[in-house]
């Protein structure tokens, strides 16, 4: 049977009064959510989020730094301020399209992981060739340096030597109605929609479910209120397999704030 999930991300602009203490037993790292508080017409300061960091500095693996797509000064100087005015070591970015000698400067100033983002809504293709020539970059001058990748989740670019990835993916559920079953023994996806009609069409799901995720297909048929915590359990429990890494899968990687944070995904 797939264990529980160990890694996971939270953001500040989802769980800024959590109390994580709630979690004793999880890999927990920490962003801004930026990008979804500007959707929803939120803004998100770098001093909430280094004071945010720095009463969970002892539960964080580690934090990312505020970053600003586009701006890659703005995003430096984010990065400086936290580190300069708040005295915490956060997780620096760098966008999709820039140039990957960004990175010398963090190097310099000590950085031995940071964050590759700015690639939702860009094919695999298109990320594949910018983050080829990040990881040429990295493997040719900075050999000691890790990569978490934001939303990362083609199986095509999971095959780049990544420190950590995260994904919303397997929140699909409560998005679109679509169940991901994954099959722990083959790593192959199965998709259901929870509409009361298509589950009993799929037999082999049904087995899954049962056999791998302790869960009587009958209870999940549709999405619903009642149901929505087992849902939630499926859902987690697809991407735990991803976490599966070997533990020198990344040779050097380390994580500055807490180095005892193992390679995985963070679903």
């Amino acid at each position: 049977m797939i264990q529980p999930h160990r890694n996971v991300l939270c953001s500040y602009h989802y769980f800024k009064d959590y109390d994580f203490a709630r979690l004793p037993d999880l890999n927990i790292i920490a962003d801004s959510g930026a990008f979804s508080a500007k959707s929803q017409g939120a803004t998100i300061t770098v001093d909430d989020l280094a004071a945010w960091g720095k009463d969970w500095s002892g539960v964080f693996k580690w934090i990312a730094s505020l970053d600003v797509i586009g701006d890659p000064d703005g995003t430096r100087r984010n990065w400086e301020r936290m580190r300069d005015r708040h005295n915490l070591e956060a997780i620096p970015t760098i966008h999709w399209g820039s140039d990957p000698s960004l990175m010398d400067w963090y190097v310099e100033q000590g950085v031995d992981l940071m964050g590759l983002g700015g690639m939702v809504g860009k094919s695999s293709d298109k990320q594949m060739r910018w983050l080829v020539s990040v990881f040429k970059h990295q493997q040719r001058h900075h050999p000691d340096l890790g990569f978490h990748g934001w939303g990362v989740t083609s199986p095509k670019v999971l095959r780049l030597p990544f420190y950590s990835v995260d994904s919303s993916g397997w929140a699909s559920v409560f998005r679109f109605g679509q169940v991901v079953v994954r099959d722990p023994r083959t790593g192959r996806l199965h998709k259901y929609q929870a509409d009361g009609r298509d589950l009993k069409k799929k037999p082999q799901i049904a087995r899954l479910l049962r056999a791998e995720y302790g869960i009587n297909p009958d209870d999940v048929l549709v999405s619903n209120s009642s149901n929505r915590q087992l849902h939630a359990r499926i859902a987690r429990r697809a991407a735990c397999p991803g976490e599966a890494v070997p533990e020198d899968a990344r040779p050097g990687a380390r994580t500055p704030v807490r180095r005892e944070l193992r390679p995985g995904a963070a679903p």
